[in-house]
Parts: C-alpha cells; sequence; structure tokens
C-alpha cells in the first residue's frame, strides 16, 4: 500500500487505513478488482 500523501491527507477519514484494511482483504479477499483500468490487463491473484 502506498501511504498517503501529506498534502493529500486531510482528503481522508482519520480512521482511513483501517478502511482500507478492511477493503483489501474482507471485500476484495486480497484480489485486485481493478477490472484492467489501470490499461495493464486483467490483474489476477494479487
Amino acid at each position: 500500500m502506498s501511504p498517503i500523501r501529506p498534502e493529500n491527507r486531510g482528503r481522508y477519514p482519520k480512521d482511513w487505513r483501517e478502511i482500507s484494511l478492511r477493503i483489501r482483504t474482507v471485500r476484495a479477499a486480497g484480489r485486485c478488482e481493478c477490472l484492467g483500468e489501470g490499461g495493464r490487463g486483467t490483474h489476477t491473484g494479487r
């Protein structure tokens, strides 16, 4: 996970680290959800 840049920190809620962890582990089950939007095709197993 990339750290939040200091100039953008105010854009995130105080508990962002916990929210992010829950999304990555519970909802996404550790898998990429980008559906290829990054321009590199579909990612699997991440």
